[in-house]
């Protein structure tokens, strides 16, 4: 189900660069499914988790009427 879901999908994401990496180099990463990753690595990748404060940060931030720290 999982390998279909693969193969019909518009686009996969996993939890971090690195982790995609792993899974399309590492067989005991991948679960079996190494081979229908590889088929749609144009469409895969890893996107860490996490905010960019430094793009998005409230205290510089001249779209939002008052600044604020979230510390």
């Amino acid at each position: 189900m999982i390998q279909q879901g693969i193969l019909n999908a518009d686009f996969i994401n996993t939890v971090s660069p690195t982790y995609a990496q792993e899974i399309l180099t590492k067989p005991y990463f991948s679960r079996g499914l190494k081979e229908t990753l590889l088929k749609r690595r144009n469409n895969f990748v890893g996107i860490l988790n996490g905010l960019d404060t430094k793009t998005f940060n409230p205290e510089t931030d001249p779209y939002i009427k008052k600044n604020y720290s979230f510390r």
